[in-house]
């Protein structure tokens, strides 16, 4: 995992946060992100995937256990102070994410 918070961004950031920014939990929503989306390297292909699919293999309960640690990232990321449009974002985000992963094959 990328220790350069600007390496993990696709904007333009000139490499100081404010003070009021609570860089402990930075690093955690940072690393809960890193563990659902690429932790885990397939032998073979060298691509990385998260424990997300992994999980999502569980019909339902997976989705669960999906939605319930993305909530921790939207959590934080209110106490982190982010606007409330990017939070219902966020938000619909785990919604469609949880919804469409329970929708099981018949």
């Amino acid at each position: 995992m990328p220790t350069d918070f600007a390496s993990r961004f696709d904007v333009d950031y000139d490499g100081e946060l404010p003070e009021s920014v609570d860089e402990a939990a930075l690093k955690r929503i940072e690393t809960v992100a890193y563990v659902l989306d690429e932790s885990v390297r397939v032998p073979g292909i060298g691509v990385r995937i998260g424990v997300d699919p992994i999980l999502g293999a569980l019909p339902v309960a997976g989705d669960v256990a999906s939605a319930a640690i993305s909530l921790y990232i939207v959590a934080e990321s209110a106490y982190l102070g982010v606007g409330y449009t990017t939070l219902a974002r966020m938000l619909a985000n785990v919604a469609v994410d949880f919804a469409g992963g329970s929708i099981t094959d018949a």
